[in-house]
């Protein structure tokens, strides 16, 4: 154990004020975002959400997927035809599965909200 000389130690540089990885001070939340927080709890708005991101992430890979289907026929199809089947693939791959992921997404976060919402009921 070291001498002390009745002083308390300055804290380290770390934790002044002046240091730019300081922690700022806690700021409650504001009405704003307390309501915004309790829209995003209700599970209709969820599973909405859920639903159209869903959908989204269906119509890119969609068009990934349906570029590269690749027709069987290409040494008897023109360029133009061939540019119109990629079309015509990636137009009805991307709807398909912009379908099947909004369905996928709006399903298991309905579930998964009603689940969490009667667990917590359940608990308290």
């Amino acid at each position: 154990m070291a001498a002390s000389s009745g002083s308390i130690p300055s804290p380290p540089a770390s934790m002044s004020n002046n240091s730019p990885d300081a922690t700022p001070p806690y700021r409650p939340p504001s009405f704003e975002e307390i309501q915004a927080q309790d829209m995003f709890n209700n599970c209709a708005v969820r599973t909405a959400l859920s639903g159209v991101m869903g959908g989204g992430m269906g119509i890119l890979m969609g068009g990934l997927f349906g570029a590269l289907e690749v027709p069987l026929h290409t040494e008897t199809m023109t360029t133009k035809q061939q540019i119109l089947y990629q079309a015509r693939a990636m137009g009805s791959k991307s709807k398909s599965m912009a379908k099947a992921f909004a369905v996928m997404g709006a399903i298991f976060s309905g579930v998964e909200c009603v689940v969490e919402k009667e667990r917590l009921l359940r608990i308290v």
